[in-house]
Order: C-alpha cells, then structure tokens, then sequence
C-alpha cells in the first residue's frame, strides 16, 4: 500500500456505516449501492491529486511541528487566510500575489506553542488544529428528539432542501437522491458552492440529480421564498456556522417548533457549541483534529484527499435514515473532525484486536 492510501481498517470501519445505510434504506423501501473506498477516493478519482506526505493532496494544508512536540495542522485554503498569516504570526510576510510562503510558516510554527497557534487561529477564522486534539470517547453524533412525526411510507414522497456545499453534506443529498427523494439542492447568487470551482465531474456525482435553485440571500423576499422551501421539507441539510442561518432569520429550533420538518442534519467543522460554534474547518484539518492520519517515525502524515468530508457525509446520510425509520423528529448534529475522530479510534481497536 503507497503511503497516500486510505488504510483498509479505516475502509473497514467505515464500511460499517455504508452497511447501516443498506439496512436503514431497505427498512423504508429503498435500495442504495455505495462503496466506501470509492466514496473517500472519490475526489481524488477526479483530479489525480495526491497527499505527499505532510502536504495535503490538495496543497492548501500542511501539517507542522511545535515547539512543545505537538504538530498542527493549518489550512490556507482561501485568501483570506493567507492574508491571515502576519497576524496569526504577529509577524510580517513577504505575500506576493497570494503565494504562501510555507518555509516562514513552517519557521514561525516551529518556534511556537501548538495552542498559541490554535487559539490565534480560531479568534481570526483560520482552519487550523492540533493533530489527535478531539477526543473520540464521547458520542459520534448529538441528536435531540423534537417530538414524533409522521411514519415514512415512501422514500419517493420525501422533500430534501440541501443548504450544503462541498462535499460533507452534498453528499449525504446525493445519497438520498439515490433513494428516490425529492432532493432541491440551493445556492446563494453571491457564494455558490464552491465545489463548482472543481472538477465539472466531482460537482456533477455530488449534485447531479437534484433539482438546482439559486435564492439572493441579500433580498427579502428571496429569504421569505427560502424559509417557505425549509418549512416545507421532510428533510434539512445544511453546513452553515449557526449565526449564519440566524442572521438570514431562520432559526432551526423555531422551525422545528413549527413546522413538519422530520429531520434536520446541521454539518459543522468542530461542532456546534461554546467556541467551536464559531471554529472553521475543512476535510484535511479536521481529519488531522481527529487523528486521522498516517504515522511515520518522523511524524503524521495525510491520508487520502480531505477525508473527513466523505466520512462526514456517510455518517450524516446514516443518521438522516435512521432518524426517519425511527418515526421520530430529530436534529442531528455532526461534525468533521468527531467523525475523523470515532473511525480513527476504530481502527486502531481494529487493528490491537488483530495484533492479539
């Protein structure tokens, strides 16, 4: 096996929950096929991109050692966060036309403490962890029963409004598209999903087969037009930092209060409460959170391409199905780096099971 490769105990792992979504469809009528190696190879399927060791496939995030023995994961994903590094460093960097300069990075994070790095990090909205920083032994998923709901008689008659982007919940909406349901994935005019910037290819398997709509969250009526679309769902799935939703008017506990929604899947980097509400993540950081990464004598290395993104997104097309065959009305919490966090854990129980 090439150092780039997923583990097969990790495939192993989260096979596992492909073989939970088989079950939880067939109970509501459905059929899916999934497969979870090509589903976490998916996009590098697309592109030929491959992790190199410390440097995640896509280039944006590097793994770094600390001063304190510790390594972090920092993301430069987008421009503002290379536009970050001077304060984030409190130092100055020779930025030219937005080419990051990783051997000043490298320099100034080997000089400083793995925590003064996170928490400089999170107050500026930068992707950045600690390497094993989330602990795996609480729950997975955080669900909360909001009251009994109408059983599901048919996957086909269900509505899906997909807020996501990228690929975490995309995905769970494509899977539930194979289904049969309803699935109307929604854009902002001014910020569509950025995984359009991508591989025509990636997007299409991801979105392909729902009905597209785009809404101008500026304009009031577009806003009135969305939350009607939202009340009027079975399902919700969306990927937003909570304010964001807030501050558009729609307030996920006030709808669940008030309107028939069954299941509500809110997809965030580290979770949805205290500081890491308001914490940025992508699929190569917060895998490394999670401890999803490779080891080496000489330190972590990446796995795969962003691999919290399509583990997340199985876990939260598990939990959707689960939550309707149950006839409960749920929210359903789930994050990136606890997903990379509990298949991380997995295998390695896998693999100290195997070694006895």
């Amino acid at each position: 096996m090439s150092r780039h490769e997923i583990d097969d105990r990790v495939i192993d792992v989260v096979d596992g929950v492909v073989s939970r979504i088989r079950r939880a469809a067939s109970s509501l009528g459905g059929g899916v096929q999934l497969d979870a190696r090509e589903e976490l190879n998916r996009r590098m399927m697309s592109t030929g991109w491959r992790p190199n060791g410390r440097t995640s496939a896509g280039g944006s995030c590097q793994l770094l050692p600390t001063t304190d023995g510790r390594w972090i994961a920092l993301n430069l994903a987008r421009p503002d966060d290379v536009e970050s590094l001077p304060a984030l460093f409190e130092t100055e960097f020779g930025l030219i036309d937005g080419i990051v300069p990783w051997s000043e990075v490298a320099r100034c994070v080997a000089s400083s403490e793995a925590r003064v790095v996170r928490q400089r990090g999170i107050a500026l909205g930068m992707p950045v962890a600690i390497v094993g920083e989330v602990d795996a032994t609480g729950e997975m998923l955080e669900i909360e029963n909001r009251g009994v709901g109408d059983e599901v008689d048919d996957l086909r008659s269900l509505k899906v409004v997909d807020l996501s982007s990228m690929w975490a919940g995309p995905l769970v909406g494509r899977v539930l598209t194979s289904l049969g349901c309803r699935v109307v994935k929604i854009e902002s005019t001014s910020r569509p999903d950025g995984a359009r910037q991508g591989p025509v290819d990636f997007f299409a398997a991801l979105n392909g087969d729902k009905e597209l709509r785009s809404f101008d969250f500026r304009n009031r009526d577009d806003v009135d037009e969305l939350r009607r679309s939202i009340t009027d769902a079975d399902v919700v799935i969306e990927a937003s930092r909570p304010r964001a939703l807030v501050q558009l008017g729609i307030d996920r506990d006030e709808i669940m209060r008030s309107s028939s929604v069954r299941a509500w899947l809110s997809v965030t980097a580290h979770g949805r409460s205290g500081t890491d509400a308001l914490r940025v993540g992508f699929g190569d950081d917060a895998a490394a959170a999670g401890g999803l990464v490779g080891h080496t004598d000489d330190g972590p290395e990446f796995i795969g391409d962003a691999v919290a993104d399509p583990i997340t997104g199985l876990v939260g097309a598990m939990a959707v199905l689960e939550s309707l065959l149950s006839g409960r009305r749920n929210t359903i919490d789930v994050s990136l780096a606890r997903s990379a966090a509990h298949v991380a854990a997995s295998a390695r129980e896998t693999s100290l099971s195997a070694s006895h």
